[in-house]
């Protein structure tokens, strides 16, 4: 297995982050001044990239309700979330085309969470297809708001729902 070499994600490994309220919850409920990383707002839970990307196209699927595990998710919203991960895959093999993908929950610190409190699932794109132990890649990502725009453009043409470009649902 090839070494992850991640550096746009210093700022987040050093701890240079707010710690302040929750990330998700901030990023669905408060304005921001540029667009949102949010790709698809469904009823109970939303599709959004990472800030701090192991690959371009690092993709998140978490619920509105600031919930901790599994097991705290109502069959709506776990169904939804299963429903978004399943169509956030595709739109990551169609649009990015990749065919190596990670799926993962961290649930705890412990565990490798980077947000403790908010239950979310991630989906990684691999580093090559002939390498699935591999997550990453060499070459930094690609801008996020670029990534966002064409995996948002992807989700609208795809699914012909409620993308979110300009942030607002």
């Amino acid at each position: 297995m090839r070494p992850l070499w991640t550096p746009w994600r210093m700022p987040y490994i050093l701890g240079i982050k707010s710690t302040a309220g929750c990330v998700f919850c901030d990023e669905v409920l408060v304005e921001r001044e540029g667009p949102s990383l949010i790709i698809h707002r469904g009823d109970r839970a939303f599709v959004i990239l990472n800030l701090y990307p192991y690959a371009t196209g690092h993709l998140m699927v978490v619920p509105y309700r600031h919930v901790a595990s599994l097991h705290d998710l109502d069959q709506e919203e776990t169904a939804e979330m299963t429903d978004l991960l399943g169509a956030a895959e595709k739109i990551a093999e169609r649009e990015l085309g990749v065919r190596v993908l990670h799926v993962g929950i961290n649930v705890g610190r412990c565990a490798g969470a980077g947000v403790e409190g908010h239950i979310h699932i991630h989906l990684v794109p691999g580093a090559e297809p002939s390498d699935s132990a591999s997550v990453g890649g060499d070459e930094p990502p690609e801008a996020l708001e670029l990534t966002r725009d064409r995996l948002a453009r992807a989700w609208v043409a795809a699914h012909g729902g409620r993308g979110d470009h300009s942030g607002d649902s």
